[in-house]
Order: C-alpha cells, then structure tokens, then sequence
C-alpha cells in the first residue's frame, strides 16, 4: 500500500470584522489485494498463459480532493455570519492484473481496467447567528440559522473491452476472473441537488438549567422533503453534577452509490466453486424480476441521556445512554442465486450464466441501545502536562422488523431470503460488543507524547454455505499506539510514530469459514492482518 497526502489550513484576517478562511486537502492512496487462487486445473484457467494456476491481485487507486473557502465576520448589528463553498472529489479506479478472460483463450491478456468511480460534491452555505437579551431569562438565548444547497454526483466509466467480452471460446466464463469489467451501457451520470434550512434557539433559563431546540428542513430533487428537530436540555443538580440529555429526529436519503453502484464480486457458491456475484442497482432488468424495489430514505428517532460529574478542574467523568431507533435502514441484500434463479432470469430475460445478484435494500428496522463512559484526570508533570484519559463504550443493535420476501423470490422455491442469516450476523454481532481507549498524552511546549490502548471486544462471524452455518466467536484484541511529535520551529513541527506497535495480528479464522485457507483472517476484525505500521509525518504551519 502507498499513501500520499497534503492538507492545509489558512485564514487571513481583511478587516477588524471580516476574515477569509480556506482549507482542503489531497491524498491518493494505492492497494493490492490478492484474490482466491486458480487451480491450474479449473474451468477459470487458460494453461498455456497459467500453467501453474494465478492468484489474481486486485489494485485501487483511490484519489480523494477536498477544498472550502469562506469568508466570516460580525455585523454592525452583532450578527455573526460565515459565507461558504466546499467542493470535494472520490475517484476510485479499480484494475485486475495476473488474471484472465477465459472466453478469450490464449488471446487473452492479463491485466485489465474493469471499472472507475467518481463521486463529487458541492455545497454553498451561509449562516448567522446572535444572542438576544430575554426578560427572565439567566442568559441571552442564542440564534442561530442556516441556509444550505447542495449538488452530488456520481458517475462510472466502463473497464477495459477484454474485461467484459464474450470471447470464441464456448462455455468458457465470461469476463474478468476476480471481477467483471463494467460495461458501456451500464455506466452512469447521475446527479441530484438538495435543499435545507435550520434553525437553533439555546439559552441558560436560570443559572442551573439549560434547554435548546432545533429544526432542520431539506428537499431532494429524488427524495421528497423531510423536516427534523431537536430538543436537548441540561440541568446542574449540584456544582460538580449535572444530567443532560436530547431527543431528536433524522432523515437520511440513499446515496447515490447506494441508488446506482453496479460491479462484482468473487465468492464460493454453495457446491464450494468460485463464482462471480453480480451487485446491482434496485432498477437493473435483473433485480427488478427478483423483487427489488426503489429506495427510500431512511427515518431515525434517537434519544439520549446522561451526567456529567467535575468536581474540580483536573478531573471529569461522563455517562451517556443512548438509544437510536432506524426504520427502513438500507441494507444489501443476501446472495440470491441457485441453478433455478440462474434459469429464471435466462429464461425471462434472455441473459445466461448469471450465478448471484446482490443489490440495496429497506427491508429491515433496527433499535442501536448501549452507554458511554469518559473520564479525564489532568496533572501537572515535570516541565509539562500530562492528561489522562479513559473511555469505554457498549453497544448493542437488534433488528426489530424484517419486511416479507419478494414474492418473486418466493416463488422460485429455493429457499432464498433477500435479509438472512449473513446479514442479521452482520447488523447485529459482527461488530466488537465493546471497547476501551486507555490515553495518556504528555504535552510541552515542544513535545507531544501520546500513548494509547485500545481493547476491542468479543465478535462473531455467520455464515451461510448452502444449509451448513458455521459460526466462529473471535476473542477480545489489544492494539497499542504511540506517537512522538517536537516542534523543531513555531512553524515546523516532526513526528514518528506507530500503530499496533506490538505487531499484533488478529485470530486465525477456522477452516469451517477461511474459504478453503484462501482467507486466513476475517476482513471484519478491528486489528488488521497488515501488522505494525510505522510513519513519519512532518506539518508546517505558514
């Protein structure tokens, strides 16, 4: 992996009540990641070209720009207002080498372009904000409003034409082994531009309660209109104990990558063969005639409460309880395939050799409940300070509602589900139950020593291989992180540092899910597979 990247941040001061402000960033960053391997012997082989099999290596260049300019100041009137433009940038080019087109035979090459993907944003917003005196009231209560438009796109380009073509070779698999190279027409442009208005009151009642409240109104060009709000309040039982909490509302439409993503993906099918499983966007031909329907936007109601306790300046604990509740949460669907989804869609719509579809979905509800709790302790520490910080979080997410399958599905009777087993695994038990972040950062004027622990609890992986459900519950894991930074000037300053410096690696996944020993690790452990990773990082400030 190769990683380049510049930021920057600035701002120049035009006036005693204006200033401009700009920031962005750059970074690219470039992967290989190595497939399942070819047995010299498989129908996925062309002999003369692999006469030993090939493990195909997937590459990514990811490039991703960001930029926001401003301007900022108070009117005559104490009104703050902010004026701003942020446009950023995702281009995803996605290239196969060390593999092949089967149906190409001996004419096949061995490294392709099977796809690029770019997703841009533009925003404009402006907002203001002051205080208003309030007869009764401890302090001022604070408006603040807002006004924001802005424009997504997304667009694809196809693959290279050896990545997709049908070749002479009859029966052969057709397309890029490791991923299908996307075609012409199934690229798109697409772009949809939204709306929105906010509004925000907060205010010290007395000098021990504090209450806000706050609506969000926004229309999409593809989504309709939505209006949420907030309500939140905090009240200081004592001098150094205080409870806080909010109730609020919120809207999230798909994205356009959720509405129109179209590629592939390798897998085993349930007779242990690989095979290439198509994902698809809810109006494709072939999703349509299994079930898939538009998709809709996703509502949540979230609700908070907690305390805060700081009986000095050094120390401060605080526990927060949480619940969200999502109806309609996007999601992708299971694996839908079979020899007799692959002989219903050739049947109805002429298109042969279709082995598993995938595409988005609402089909379910879920409620997310868990806690967290902060504590901080500050002390003075030779010629510097050293903060010390301790946080745990628990969470726990259940699917409260799964709609009916299609009954386009049901009536092939072959037991696929469009929301099952590997999906509900994933929702509800593939992520660690819990974690710890141990901190201790000790600061001077010129040094910055930062450790930290982080502990990732119990988690569990489910399959689904054709009835057979092996299930593995992986361990709790310990990553250790450090850094080291020294202002060399006012301006300059140098860093080196580690992540997972103890070199961890996580479990070894059992022989029931590593894929015939091709996946050694589960991609969805919190430490990775890659070991220690070490870095140098210099900042300069202009």
């Amino acid at each position: 992996m190769e990683d380049l990247s510049f930021m920057f941040n600035t701002a120049i001061p035009l006036g005693e009540a204006l200033e401009f402000y700009a920031f962005g960033g750059y970074s690219q960053r470039k992967g290989e990641g190595a497939n399942f391997f070819r047995y010299p012997d498989s129908w996925s082989n062309v002999t003369e070209i692999f006469p030993d099999g090939y493990i195909p290596v997937l590459e990514a260049d990811n490039t991703d720009a960001s930029l926001a300019l401003g301007w900022r100041g108070t009117l005559a009137s104490d009104w703050d207002w902010d004026l701003s433009l942020v446009y950023g940038e995702n281009d995803f080019d996605h290239d196969i080498s060390n593999s092949l087109n089967v149906s190409l035979g001996t004419a096949s090459p061995t490294r392709f372009n099977v796809a690029e993907y770019e997703f841009t944003q533009l925003s404009f917003r402006f907002d203001m904000s002051r205080p208003f005196e309030v007869g009764g009231f401890a302090n001022p209560v604070n408006l603040a409003w807002g006004l924001e438009y802005r424009e997504d796109g997304y667009q694809t380009r196809a693959g290279d034409p050896e990545s997709y073509e049908a070749g002479p070779v009859i029966g052969a698999p057709i397309g890029t082994q490791a991923g299908s190279g996307l075609k012409p027409e199934e690229t798109v442009d697409v772009d949809r531009d939204a709306v929105g208005a906010y509004i925000d009151l907060e205010s010290d009642i007395t000098d021990r309660f504090q209450a806000g409240i706050a609506a969000r109104i926004e229309d999409y060009s593809d989504f309709g209109s939505s209006v949420d709000g907030k309500f939140s309040g905090r009240f200081e039982l004592t001098e150094s104990l205080a409870v806080r909490g909010t109730v609020g509302t919120g809207f999230r439409a798909p994205s356009l990558t959720q509405a129109y993503f179209r590629g592939s993906t390798t897998s085993f099918g349930e007779g242990g063969q690989l095979e290439n499983v198509l994902n698809l966007p809810t109006d494709d031909p072939i999703a349509v005639l299994l079930g898939a329907q538009d998709l809709d936007a996703e509502e949540s109601v979230s609700y908070n409460l907690g305390f805060v306790y700081a009986p000095g300046d050094r120390f401060r604990l605080t526990i927060d309880f949480y619940r969200v509740d999502i109806d309609d949460r996007i999601t992708l669907s299971e694996r839908i395939g079979g020899d007799e989804v692959t002989q219903y869609i050739e049947d109805e719509l002429g298109i042969e050799g279709v082995l598993g579809v995938r595409f988005f979905t609402n089909a379910i509800d879920t409620r997310t409940e868990g806690f967290d709790i902060v504590a901080d302790y500050s002390l003075d520490l030779g010629p510097g300070n050293l903060l010390l910080s301790a946080a745990y979080n628990q969470s726990d997410t259940e699917v409260t509602h799964v709609d009916p399958n299609p009954p386009e599905i049901d009536a092939l009777g072959v037991g696929n589900v469009v929301f099952g087993i590997e999906e509900r695994n994933t929702i509800e038990t593939a992520s660690p139950e819990d974690k710890w972040i141990l901190t201790a950062h000790w600061t001077t004027d010129r040094w910055s020593v930062l450790a930290r622990g982080t502990r990732w609890g119990e988690a569990s992986r489910v399959f689904n291989f054709g009835g057979f459900r092996p299930r593995q519950t992986y361990g709790a894991e310990w990553g250790v992180d450090l850094d080291v930074e020294f202002a060399v000037t006012e301006a300059l300053r140098v860093a080196v540092g580690a992540n997972n410096v103890l070199d961890e690696y996580p479990e070894l996944s059992s022989d029931d899910i590593n894929y015939f020993g091709n996946l050694p690790y589960d991609v969805l452990q919190p430490i990775t597979f890659n070991g220690a990773f070490y870095y140098l990082r210099a900042t300069y400030g202009f």
